[in-house]
């Protein structure tokens, strides 16, 4: 179902500890690793995305980029839903530095910024980039996923 919910092309389950690396490696394309314990520690790192569940072992969650906090494998597609929300919080407010910056050096290159008027427009382009990256914090499972840089 879990595959089925991320149009995978593959899926295979109930594998060998060895089996479960091989299968990663050889998986074209990008690979992800769900487990929870020692045997899958190994496979979670060879995949791109490896992700450890529940209360599994301290090897299992460093090794994975992702923690869900939880042995609910249901909050996976939310979690990927907030790291698409994520990178598209980054790019807009990417966005809005690099257009805000642009006007503001224009226009203090001209002459018509007054330094207090740029002092306050930096002071208000930072709280709308801080606003803007809270917005990611409402209706999802924050506290249950925990992923690593």
């Amino acid at each position: 179902r879990m595959a089925k919910a991320f149009g995978a092309i593959g899926f295979r389950a109930s594998l060998m500890p060895e089996d479960k690396v091989e299968a990663v490696r050889d998986h074209p394309g990008i690979s992800a690793m769900i487990g929870d314990g020692l045997n899958d520690a190994p496979a979670i790192t060879a995949a791109n995305v490896g992700i450890a569940v529940g209360c599994g072992t301290d090897l299992a969650r460093e090794c994975a980029a992702i923690s869900i906090l939880h042995d609910d494998l249901n909050l996976i597609p939310a979690t990927f839903l907030l790291a698409r929300r994520t990178i598209r919080t980054i790019k807009q407010n990417f966005a809005w530095a690099v257009v805000y910056n642009a006007v503001g050096v224009i226009l203090a290159a001209c002459g018509v910024l007054n330094p207090i008027f740029a002092a306050i427009a930096m002071i208000l382009s930072s709280l709308f980039v801080v606003w803007n990256s809270r917005r990611l914090g409402s209706g999802h499972p924050r506290n249950d996923v925990k992923v690593s840089a």
